[in-house]
């Protein structure tokens, strides 16, 4: 796994914070990792990768006796050797040192330390099988004090929306909204989330984060390995598996969905983008192999409920009936200059999006709040301008991962035929927002998402709720009960036949709502006996 300059100061910060301000806080452990990094610096090369890490370490050494301990104790020969674009690295640790200077009672430190190896340097170089061997990975702390910004020289978003030309109506309409919500777009890194790594990701989505999170070239590090990496790729595995249709959304049509034989989807994509109409084929299931992130596996509370309630009741339901629950993974495929007007994912649920293939746009609120939902479900889809804040456009590119909270309003634009892969997860901390936006979907339907809730999507959060109901902390429980708020219950609602006498909200599943209501009237009793 190569490492960016970006990656490589942030590990440094984080054993600099380790080691304390004032002091060389040195640990046992550390010792061997230094002695081998010594004998690393200073080794007669026995072939090229011995050669160019020796060469790294020593420049790193004139830099600073400090960083080069700090390098010994957080990196490994192998991420030495894998440093990706050292030069631009050293001067983003140059400059790392200028925001951060190290004290000169810190560098005279060091130097002490590499004087007292100085003294021992035969020994090291001829106890080459304990100085010389693998040893374990260094474990480096998470919090930093000196942190350096991601890299952000690339913009989010170097899409420029056409004229457009049609004389059709709703063709119009869609683009008008299109140059719209465009107009409203600022480029503000501060409404997204970016990651570069494994930490940053796993922190996020232990908490109940706001803001979209961006991850540039995910699949580097993570490749969907299996998974066509073309369009034709793709239609062609799709044929394998026996798949002859697939639902097309045309905005440009008065009846907008219809079916296609995948034969016809092989000709639309192959002929001459200006010759046939911009189409969406939308939530297609992913059949060809399960590429769930490990970052998202680790918290789909969905998948570890139902892996809960498989254990607790045997063997006797099937693994994939479980998948069949939990796994929503999908593709979207889009030909050039197809358009999604805002809407919400269905039933609260966190979205995941990595690109495949081409780019696709993303418009996203700024400052994104609960209120950015509610505006949604009264003002309805067409209506960006009533987002007070504005907007911001991201470009989806192939390997780049987005991740978007519950109830994140979005607006989608294809500039070129794409292809991406994604999927759908609920997390603990963030299912009382998922409970919201799921009640006000709920009563404002198809105003609010572009899919309606189903019998299953209750059901899941009943699974969800039994099974957790118990483990969450005082915070989980707050937002759990707040969102009760959106289902009817009140301080006046004492009693569970109190909270059962609550009319249901939208249209059907009445006894499913029932329960839910009862399982969050529950956990709020259980929040305020926990506070008495």
């Amino acid at each position: 796994m190569k490492l960016k300059p970006y990656d490589v100061c942030d590990t440094l910060g984080r054993q600099r914070t380790s080691f304390g301000q004032d002091k060389l806080l040195l640990l046992p452990k550390h010792d061997l990792f230094i002695r081998q990094t010594y004998f690393h610096t200073y080794r007669k090369p026995g072939n090229k990768d011995h050669k160019k890490v020796q060469d790294r370490l020593q420049c790193i050494l004139k830099l600073s006796a400090y960083i080069w301990i700090l390098v010994a104790t957080s990196l490994t020969f192998s991420h030495i050797e894998q440093i990706n674009d050292f030069d631009e690295c050293i001067k983003r640790i140059w400059h790392w040192k200028d925001i951060y200077p190290i004290s000169e009672h810190l560098e005279e430190s060091a130097r002490g330390i590499l004087k007292g190896l100085d003294k021992q340097k035969e020994r090291i170089m001829q106890d080459v099988k304990e100085i010389g061997k693998k040893v374990s990975q260094r474990n480096v702390p998470r919090m930093n004090l000196f942190p350096m910004q991601p890299d952000t020289t690339d913009i989010l978003s170097r899409t420029i929306i056409p004229t457009n030309t049609s004389t059709n109506e709703k063709v119009q309409e869609i683009w008008t909204f299109l140059h719209s919500i465009d107009a409203m777009c600022q480029a503000d890194e501060a409404s997204i989330t970016r990651v570069m790594s494994d930490e940053q990701l796993n922190s996020l989505l232990l908490r109940d984060f706001e803001k979209p999170i961006l991850w540039r070239n995910f699949a580097e590090r993570y490749p969907l390995h299996g998974i066509p990496s073309s369009i034709s790729d793709f239609l062609r595995e799709l044929g394998q598996l026996g798949i002859e249709k697939l639902e097309a959304h045309n905005y440009a049509e008065e009846d907008t969905n219809d079916e296609l034989y995948l034969n016809e989807i092989v000709e639309h994509f192959e002929a001459p983008p200006e010759t046939r109409p911009p189409l969406n084929f939308l939530d297609i299931r992913n059949l060809i192999l399960s590429r769930v992130p490990v970052h998202v596996n680790k918290v789909d509370l969905l998948r570890l409920a139902q892996r809960r309630k498989a254990g607790s009741a045997g063997k006797g339901r099937p693994l994939k009936v479980l998948r069949d629950y939990a796994d929503h993974e999908f593709f979207l495929l889009s030909s050039r200059h197809s358009i999604s007007p805002l809407h919400v994912d269905t039933a609260g649920q966190l979205t995941y999006i990595v690109g495949i293939s081409g780019c696709k746009t993303w418009y996203l609120p700024r400052r994104f709040t609960a209120a950015k939902y509610e505006i949604l479900a009264k003002f309805g889809s067409s209506t960006p301008e009533a987002y007070y804040d504005g907007w911001v456009k991201v470009d989806i590119m192939p390997g780049d991962l987005l991740i978007m909270p519950p109830g994140c309003p979005h607006a989608v634009f294809t500039p070129e035929n794409a292809l991406t892969f994604g999927g759908n997860f609920y997390t603990l901390p963030h299912l009382g927002s998922s409970l919201r936006v799921l009640g006000l979907q709920a009563q404002f339907n198809f105003v609010f998402s572009n899919e309606s809730i189903t019998e299953q999507d209750y059901e899941n959060f009943l699974v969800m709720l039994e099974a957790y109901k118990d483990e969450m902390d005082l915070q989980q429980m707050g937002s759990v009960a707040s969102s009760g708020i959106i289902w009817g219950i009140t301080n006046q609602h004492k009693t569970r036949k109190d909270v059962s006498k609550i009319c249901a909200r939208g249209q059907g599943f009445g006894k499913l709502q029932a329960k839910l209501r009862l399982l969050i009237w529950e956990i709020h009793m259980k929040g305020e006996a926990k506070l008495s």
